[in-house]
């Protein structure tokens, strides 16, 4: 199989791959949430081919002269903390956190994940608290309004980042 399931497969179980050999995403998450050397481990494994082809589209897109380079990275500040991950080895000219409350990323993550409440709160609480993140941030877009709102930030944030006029918040 591909090398990377296999070695999840391997570290974690067999079960950790479904009938079809695709990976089960729902049984990692279930293990890596509840323990933080599980994740460590899958992270391990996961984020040396993740970032190598991180690098190599962002490289792509940078030669093509593509006027913004975006990498969606959902522990970025986390291994930016640690000393892991893209983070450890990917420099940005800025980062970008999208920050709503807490209680609305736990909502969220309910809907979007189909799983309780009890486990939403798990993966939250797993990672850095978004007021944190957001701390840390170069720019943050407040996803808590209507999906209007959320894009004219994201407009005005890609004008301020390719120097066009624009009322990006700067943190």
């Amino acid at each position: 199989g591909e090398p990377m399931l296999d070695e999840i497969a391997a570290a974690f179980g067999p079960e950790m791959i479904d009938a079809s050999g695709a990976l089960d995403r729902a049984a990692v998450a279930a293990i890596v949430f509840r323990d933080e050397q599980a994740r460590i481990r899958l992270g391990e494994i996961v984020h040396p081919p993740v970032v190598a082809e991180m690098m190599r589209r962002s490289k792509a897109a940078a030669d093509a002269e593509a006027p913004v380079v975006v990498v969606d990275i959902p522990l970025l500040f986390e291994g930016a903390k640690a000393g892991r991950g893209a983070a450890s080895v990917m420099s940005f000219d800025a980062t970008v956190a999208v920050w709503v409350p807490a209680e609305v990323q736990i909502e969220r993550t309910v809907s979007r994940d189909g799983c309780d409440r009890d486990e939403a709160k798990r993966r939250v609480d797993a990672q850095l608290p978004i007021d944190e993140k957001r701390e840390m941030a170069d720019y943050v877009i407040d996803n808590s309004g209507p999906a209007e709102a959320t894009e004219r930030q994201v407009r005005a944030l890609f004008d301020a980042l390719t120097h066009r006029d624009s009322e990006a918040e700067k943190d």
